[in-house]
């Protein structure tokens, strides 16, 4: 891609961030909106705000254990600060790219590609853990379609982790891109370190619980009644759309998605404006105390 190609591509993206609020302000009522702020709990959205404080802790132990696939030993601080530069960088970058961060940060001996094997291999894990929470909540809510929705996401991801890692060695001199030999790399990872990447897995499904926490919290701060299943069985959609690169963050279309999977649950307004604070608590605020 020539640079030309990138800079036209980097100001599309930062132009599509007002298109998609001025369509979202255009389909909210803004009455009912200002109605709804002006009785919302404040000591729910504290509450919401406290679990921020957790994610760093949850990631630093995550990443340290994908280092442990690699036989690295980093301590939960060193650890820590890789994470907290990663948070920072993930303000601007869309899909979660500012992770990639934690393989020039690391003090590792493990060469560089194979540590970003190690960043997809967590964010594969990720996938995984939202997957097993709208099985979750499937089954707490009794419905069938998340259930399916989440078993076959979890089947398929087991099935290419075996059919990869069985057909590596014919495949890996037919690599054209390093991005997915880097891929691949990180499903070899998942058959051969399975025991350390299911530690990090378990910090996935903790981080994600707190995830859904938050926004259950902001929903009820609104006088929103919305149970807890079907914040597990749904959220999860809300992180993958936004996982779209389409505009820096996710800005803009997390909050989409938002008001179209909360849809049956809640009113426009109210979904936007929880899609946005948890943006602010999980990554904006976040990104403040990794520039610190």
């Amino acid at each position: 891609m020539s640079a030309f190609s990138r800079i036209a591509k980097r100001f599309l993206s930062y132009l599509l961030i007002p298109v998609i609020f001025l369509y979202l302000v255009s389909i909210v009522d803004l009455e009912a909106a200002f109605a709804t702020y002006s009785n919302t709990n404040p000591t729910l959205i504290v509450l919401a705000f406290s679990l921020s404080f957790l994610y760093p802790l949850v990631g630093a132990a995550r990443w340290k254990a994908v280092l442990f696939a690699f036989d690295e030993r980093l301590s939960i601080r060193r650890a820590l600060n890789d994470v907290m530069i990663a948070f920072s960088a993930n303000l601007l970058l869309p899909a979660k790219a500012g992770d990639f961060i934690k393989v020039f940060v690391t003090d590792a001996d493990t060469a560089r590609s194979r540590l970003a094997s190690g960043v997809v291999a967590e964010r594969m894990g990720d996938i995984a853990a939202l997957a097993l929470l709208i099985v979750l909540g499937g089954l707490l809510m009794g419905n069938n379609l998340f259930i399916g929705i989440g078993l076959t996401m979890l089947l398929g991801f087991a099935m290419l982790i075996i059919i990869v890692s069985s057909r590596y060695s014919a495949m890996e001199n037919k690599f054209n891109f390093k991005i997915l030999k880097i891929v691949f790399d990180s499903l070899l990872l998942w058959r051969l370190k399975t025991k350390n990447l299911l530690y990090a897995f378990a910090w996935s499904i903790v981080n994600w619980l707190i995830g859904s926490m938050q926004v259950w919290l902001l929903f009820s701060s609104m006088d929103l009644i919305i149970s807890l299943e079907a914040v597990l069985a749904n959220f999860p959609f809300t992180v993958l759309i936004s996982t779209v690169p389409l505009t820096p963050g996710g800005i803009g279309v997390r909050e989409s998605a938002y008001a179209y999977v909360f849809q049956p649950y809640s009113d426009v307004h109210i979904s936007i404006t929880v899609g946005l604070i948890y943006y602010l608590f999980s990554t904006g605020f976040l990104a403040v105390l990794g520039s610190i």
